[in-house]
């Protein structure tokens, strides 16, 4: 199952490009109205339209979108302060445009027992951002996000528990092999097999039934994305099929 998301995170997670799915939208002359259309279809089916453009345009009252105009045409855009609860919410936004550069980032702990609270939202901050763990209290990004968990850790209270080093993974021989295990890669190729299937059969359908299920593809697709790793092409299968349930994903109609 994927994750469970608010028509605000919707919102939020496909305005910031997340997946290459969708990028400013440009509304020449309607400013929402091309947006509600675009953007709809990622809501669960029995979601009225009407909840939906309220829970819009309360979304660009309190400024986590806005309306802008850019190189002479209108669109829309997540706001700084949109970027910043989307990045609390899901951290995997973060990896978000980085390119891999061969240095990953290793995080060791030992957070004491009577602050158990603490280490059980790090642990899953971590998680989240798209860490694979190595071993108990080692966790491992293929990307270099020390900058990012160093504020964590600052936020946390957890600077004589945590440590954080970059570190050179070129050298790591079976990347793949090594991802498999600890990115549990087989978990994720699972979910993104249910989809495809899924997707297979809208063939055979048509109409409302069609409709209904394309929106029930794209909610389950964005939960399991929000929970993608992210990894470098070097550390996933050459035939991933994230890519394609990507691909096939961005041309429903």
């Amino acid at each position: 199952m994927g994750r469970l998301l608010r028509t605000q995170d919707r919102i939020l997670l496909l305005l910031a490009g997340i997946g290459d799915l969708l990028e400013e939208i440009h509304d020449p002359g309607g400013w929402l109205r091309n947006y509600y259309q675009t953007l709809y279809g990622w809501v669960p089916y029995r979601y009225k339209r009407s909840n939906y453009k309220a829970t819009f345009e309360r979304m660009l009252e309190v400024g986590r979108v806005e309306k802008v105009v850019k190189k002479g045409e209108p669109c829309l855009r997540i706001t700084p302060r949109g970027n910043k609860k989307l990045a609390r919410d899901f951290p995997i936004v973060l990896l978000i445009g980085k390119k891999w550069k061969g240095i990953g980032t290793l995080v060791a702990f030992d957070i004491r027992e009577v602050e158990r609270w603490k280490r059980d939202r790090f642990r899953g901050w971590l998680l989240g951002l798209g860490a694979g763990r190595v071993q108990r209290s080692v966790y491992l990004f293929t990307y270099d996000v020390v900058y990012e968990i160093e504020e964590v850790v600052k936020n946390f209270g957890l600077e004589a528990q945590v440590k954080v080093f970059p570190v050179d993974l070129r050298f790591i021989k079976n990347k793949k092999k090594f991802a498999r295990k600890v990115w549990k890669l087989g978990r994720l190729e699972r979910k993104y097999r249910l989809i495809l299937n899924d997707i297979y059969t809208l063939e055979s359908l048509g109409g409302r039934r069609k409709e209904k299920s394309v929106k029930r593809i794209k909610e389950r697709f964005l939960g399991v994305l929000v929970t993608d790793p992210c990894l470098p092409k070097e550390f996933l299968p050459k035939d991933w099929i994230g890519k394609e349930v990507k691909r096939l994903v961005k041309e429903l109609s």
